[in-house]
């Protein structure tokens, strides 16, 4: 680990000069490890939003409490300073860029260079599409971008990933932006390039001075929503993941590698889901079984018990015909035989042949339902 060493004086100079995040991030600390240490060596902090501020409505530094005490603070960075080193070399490098992907791309440049202005952060938008887009950034860092996000999807394509372009809907807007894919098996990440705006006065025009002059005679508050108190980055950055950010950079090889394992360590994880759902679904329907069956037993001898019955009646049926028979031939009660016989036939499950029908086991569906209820009548 890195470690630095400052007097409190010091310090305390550096904490109003640049705000602390900025400070932070060079000696490798968050800005709220650096506020812990000012508060714990008693160091004033400038107030939130000092640094958005025009020179004439800052407060004034405040004197540091016990200038005697000059002691000397050892910072140690916590945070990684240098870039993690990426084994690239295994990954296929293609010798141009996809024509496939190089043309959704191009037709998205100029779709932005056409239709779409900076916003009050100097960053692209299209009027009434979706901001969720491909790449967001200024003006200036817009080819560039562009570029480089051909070269990694090309890279990601010659590796086995499959790139797909897809429109992104907000409800807010009517029209959608298109989001890179990469799709690997099972795992899936989104891809765009955004770049940042820090809220931080720019040298004014002339016409931007005259009406904050006006604004100031009036009164009115200066830092509303103006473009000219933001100024993007120049440091675009690619989102994938949940909310993964890594800093863009002319070599691409090494953000190529990160999304390739990104999306293969997806693919892992879904198929590890997926088996753990099949086990889950296993232990529930064992747990199932038992009552499944006993259900269907009592089913299937209510269906027996239909069946007997209604062959009883049909042997009952037929004795009344045979004590029919017996009592005399009358020529109009032959006619009426045959009918009766005929009718018994159809009732008679033997007859008929619809005995011995098997009852169909219950619908898992249904066995959890009725689960679910008993154990909901026990409690």
């Amino acid at each position: 680990m890195t470690e630095k060493t400052f007097t409190r004086s010091q310090l305390f100079s550096m904490v109003w000069e640049r705000p602390m995040t900025h400070i932070g991030t060079e000696l490798g600390i968050s800005a709220n490890g650096l506020k812990k240490i000012c508060l714990k060596h008693d160091i004033p902090r400038p107030p939130a939003g000092y640094f958005m501020m025009s020179a004439t409505r800052r407060p004034t530094t405040p004197a540091l409490p016990d200038p005697a005490d000059d002691s000397t603070i050892t910072i140690t960075a916590t945070e990684k300073l240098a870039p993690e080193v990426v084994d690239t070399s295994e990954l296929i490098f293609p010798e141009r860029y996809d024509p496939n992907i190089a043309k959704e791309i191009d037709d998205y440049v100029r779709h932005m260079k056409k239709d779409a202005s900076p916003d009050e952060r100097g960053i692209l938008h299209a009027m009434e599409h979706a901001p969720e887009g491909l790449l967001r950034v200024s003006p200036s860092q817009l080819v560039w971008s562009a570029d480089r996000m051909k070269s990694l999807l090309s890279i990601l394509k010659a590796n086995g990933v499959v790139i797909e372009f897809r429109p992104e809907k907000h409800w807010r807007y009517k029209h959608p932006s298109p989001v890179a894919y990469a799709i690997y098996g099972k795992g899936i990440t989104a891809l765009r390039v955004e770049e940042s705006s820090t809220r931080r006065v720019r040298p004014l025009t002339s016409a931007e001075a005259k009406d904050k002059k006006r604004h100031d005679e009036r009164g009115w508050s200066y830092y509303t929503r103006n473009q000219w108190i933001y100024t993007p980055s120049g440091k675009p950055q690619l989102l994938f993941g949940y909310r993964n950010r890594r800093r863009l950079a002319e070599d691409i090889a090494p953000l190529a590698k990160l999304i390739l394992d990104e999306v293969k360590r997806l693919n892992d994880v879904a198929i590890q889901n997926e088996i753990d759902r099949r086990h889950e679904k296993a232990k529930a329907l064992q747990k199932l079984r038992p009552l499944r069956r006993q259900l269907w037993r009592k089913r299937q001898m209510k269906k027996i018990a239909l069946e007997a019955e209604r062959w009883e009646r049909a042997e009952r049926l037929r004795g009344y015909v045979r004590r029919v028979e017996e009592v005399g031939q009358r020529s109009e009660n032959a006619e009426w035989i045959q009918l009766a016989k005929r009718l018994i036939d159809r009732t008679c499950p033997i007859q008929s042949g619809q005995y011995a029908v098997r009852e169909a086991l219950p619908k898992y569906a249904e066995v959890s339902a009725l689960w679910n209820q008993m154990h909901e009548d026990n409690y």
